[in-house]
């Protein structure tokens, strides 16, 4: 008795929606949003349309600084930010209403601090370790 042999084919992988930020030759710079955004390098010809294998954009290079693995935010507690709020004559929502401007700029300076000590950093290291 003969035995047939059945080859299976391969399962369609998974596709990601995809907004092409940038393509150049045989890679192209992709973003893509599953609750966070995200942007890879990933082989142009990997892309189906607007979409993206799952596997490859988990395996493509990514995008940018990793600032969740880098910033150090332990400064900005809820007593720092009510304190800089009341510092700032921002007692009550009413004031928090009518003074929106200088709540931008509290948020500013919490974060700003924090991305600028990274960003020199990591200047710093591009340049040999010279701060």
């Amino acid at each position: 008795m003969e035995h047939l042999q059945i080859d299976e084919a391969e399962p369609e992988p998974e596709l990601v929606a995809v907004r092409i930020v940038k393509a150049k030759g045989e890679s192209a710079l992709v973003e893509w949003d599953d609750g966070r955004i995200h942007r890879a390098y990933v082989p142009a010809k990997a892309l189906r349309g607007l979409q993206c294998p799952k596997d490859v954009l988990g395996e493509a290079p990514v995008h940018g600084v990793p600032w969740e693995l880098l910033l150090d935010l332990s400064d900005i507690t809820p007593d720092a930010v009510a304190d800089k709020l009341r510092r700032r004559g921002i007692w009550t929502t009413e004031d928090a209403h009518t003074q929106s401007r200088m709540l931008l700029t509290i948020g500013s300076g919490f974060i700003g601090g924090p991305v600028f000590r990274v960003t020199k950093e990591l200047e710093a290291k591009k340049r040999g370790g010279k701060k």
